[in-house]
Parts: structure tokens; C-alpha cells; sequence
């Protein structure tokens, strides 16, 4: 009687320290209702009188955090990770949601600190961060976005699409503190979908006619033609050795090698366009912008007009309307030109540059 009493209460123990248990997890465990009250906010964002300007870095907090609690969920032995994946994902879209609100409202020149942090506590896998650095392109060059940025470049564990955005970013703002990196990311042994934008910057930072530089973006673009992987990998291959090779070059080695013909005219465009002097260059700008130069063509040629202060240039090619609300600036020129820091004011007929 004793013994069967003793069973009893054996059992009744563990019914208990199993249910004790499964309180605790629930108490504890992450779970898609603590994403679902943050996206709740997120979607009301747009509603209130200032976007959620004030409310977005509590957000972007309280976002984070939960990402950090996701990843020591995953590491428990009791992780259910089929449920912790469906955190993840709404998770993820919830960040993507917000970033693309800040972008739609423009709030990223505000905000621009908050998506740093945004991105630094997202998985370097998330697609998401191509919508983040976009924010942090198009606020402006800081000292906060490259230090970002370059950190991240330089660091021995990057990977995924956020080490992609990093180097995207120094084809806007090539860096000499990025060389060693950016050397080693344009090798033919690299990943295509860090290969491409690599190469333009280490095309970019390399002297014209430098023949190591010729050499190893050579050995690139042959291996990009070969993997034919997409993301725009032969182009930016194509761009960078354009950077550095000569016409003749170029011709003599990207002619019959499967180059697509489309792309041999890019080369010989962005060869021509980077090898003339200023007067040629501006005469090319007009001629070509609208007809031929793809969004990388344009994006440099963009730069030149705001370096140079090219006014009479903006006018020709049209991309500035008078309204009665103001000044409209087109919009690829208005991207580019917050990317590098430039404003555009003043009237359709008399713009005025300036470096913010």
C-alpha cells in the first residue's frame, strides 16, 4: 500500500514539474502575438501628423530586441523551431514594412541613425536589407553611415545581402579604407553576387592602365561571363574594368568571348564617357542620357553635373519642372543627388546646386 502510495505520488510530481514546465515556456517563449502588437503599430504609423517620426527608434528598439530574443530561442534545447521560424518571417517583414515606410515618407534623412541600427541587428541574410541601406544611401553621406559601413565590409564574418549593400554603397563613395577588402571581394573565386559591385570599386579605387588591376577585373569579368549568375554581376563587372582598361583593351578582349553586345557597347560608352575631358563629357551627358546610359551610366553622370555645378546641363535634359507647389526634381536625379549630398532649389530655369 505504502509503495503503490509512493507511485502516486511520484507521478503526480512530474504531472506537475511538466506542467510548471510548459507554464514557463509559454510565459517565456517568443511568440508571433509579441510581433503582431509592433506590426499593429507599424501599420498605423501613417495615420498620425508626424508619420511616426518621434515613434519609429522605439520601434526600431523594440524590434531589435526581439530579433536578439529570437536568436537565443533558437539555441535552447527545448526550441520549438517550427513556430520560432514563423516569428522569424513576421518578424523580418515587420522591419521591412517599417524601413519601407520611412522610405515612402521620406523620413530617412531624420532617421537615418535608426536604420544603422536597424540593419546591425537584422540576420545579414534578410532581403530586407536592401530596403534599409537605401535609407541610409539616400539620407546622405554621414559620418555614421560610413563608419557603418566600413566596418562591416571590413569585418571577417560578413556575408548575405547586407554585405552586398555595404559595397554597393562605396561605388557612391569609393574608400581607400575599404581597398583591402574590395581586392579581395573582386576575384574571380568570389561569389558573383559580391563579385559584381567589387569589381566596380576596386575598379574605381585602381589607377587607369594599372595592368594588375586590368588583370585581376579581366580574370573577373571572364568568370562572371562564365557563371552568367544575374543580380547585374556582367554589368558591374563590365563597369569596372571600364574603370581602368583602355578602349583598345577592351575591344581586343571583349569581342568574342560570349560578352553580350549589349554590354561590349557599355564598355566602350563607359570607357569613352571616363577617358574624356570635361567639355567632351558634357556634350556626351546630353547627347546619350536619355537615349543610351543605363542607371549606372546615369548615376555617374549625375555626379558630374553636381560636382561641376553643371546648371545649364539639368536644363537641357529636362529633368526640372516649375509647379505651382515648387520646384520638381526627377526623381532618379533626386536619389542620386541626396545619395552623394547635394540639394537641388531654386526654378527649372535658374537651379541652384549645393552641397548639403
Amino acid at each position: 500500500m505504502v509503495l503503490k502510495q509512493k507511485i502516486v505520488n511520484f507521478k503526480i510530481k512530474i504531472v506537475l514539474l511538466f506542467a510548471l514546465f510548459l507554464f514557463n515556456y509559454s510565459a517565456n517563449a517568443l511568440s508571433l502575438a509579441d510581433v503582431s502588437r509592433i506590426t499593429q503599430q507599424v501599420n498605423a504609423l501613417s495615420s498620425q501628423p508626424d508619420k511616426g517620426l518621434d515613434q519609429i527608434p522605439q520601434l526600431v528598439t523594440q524590434l531589435n530586441a526581439l530579433e536578439a530574443e529570437y536568436q537565443n530561442e533558437r539555441l535552447k534545447d527545448n526550441a520549438n523551431l517550427g513556430e520560432l521560424e514563423k516569428v522569424n518571417t513576421a518578424l523580418l517583414s515587420t522591419k521591412l514594412r517599417l524601413s519601407n515606410h520611412v522610405y515612402e515618407q521620406r523620413l530617412y534623412s531624420a532617421l537615418q541613425n535608426s536604420m544603422i541600427e536597424l540593419a546591425s541587428e537584422t540576420s545579414t541574410a534578410a532581403i530586407a536589407h536592401k530596403s534599409f541601406a537605401l535609407n541610409i544611401f539616400i539620407a546622405g553621406p554621414s559620418s555614421q553611415s560610413k563608419q557603418y559601413f566600413t566596418r562591416y565590409l571590413n569585418d571577417e564574418m560578413a556575408g548575405g545581402f547586407k554585405l552586398r549593400e555595404a559595397i554597393l554603397y562605396f561605388t557612391f563613395h569609393p574608400n581607400n579604407d575599404v581597398e583591402k577588402h574590395i581586392k579581395l571581394l573582386a576575384s574571380e573565386k568570389v561569389h558573383p553576387i559580391f563579385r559584381g559591385p567589387a569589381s566596380w570599386v576596386f575598379g574605381k579605387l585602381s589607377s587607369k592602365d594599372d595592368s594588375v588591376a586590368i588583370a585581376q577585373l579581366t580574370r573577373a569579368l571572364n568568370q562572371s561571363i562564365l557563371d552568367n549568375y544575374g543580380f547585374e554581376t556582367k554589368i558591374l563587372g563590365v563597369l569596372g574594368l571600364a574603370e581602368v582598361a583602355s578602349l583598345d583593351y577592351f575591344k581586343a578582349n571583349f569581342t568574342s568571348v560570349g560578352l553580350d553586345k549589349n554590354l561590349q557597347n557599355l564598355g566602350v560608352r563607359y570607357i569613352t564617357f571616363k577617358r574624356a575631358n570635361a567639355v567632351k563629357k558634357q556634350a556626351l551627358i546630353v547627347n546619350t542620357y536619355a537615349s543610351e546610359m543605363n542607371q549606372y551610366e546615369r548615376a555617374e553622370a549625375i555626379a558630374f553635373i553636381l560636382e561641376n555645378n553643371l546648371k545649364d546641363v539639368l536644363k537641357q535634359l529636362k529633368l526640372l519642372v516649375d509647379s505651382d507647389k515648387g520646384l520638381i526634381v526627377e526623381q532618379e536625379l533626386s536619389k542620386v543627388a541626396n545619395i552623394l549630398g547635394y540639394s537641388i532649389s531654386g526654378s527649372a530655369d535658374n537651379p541652384i546646386i549645393s552641397i548639403k
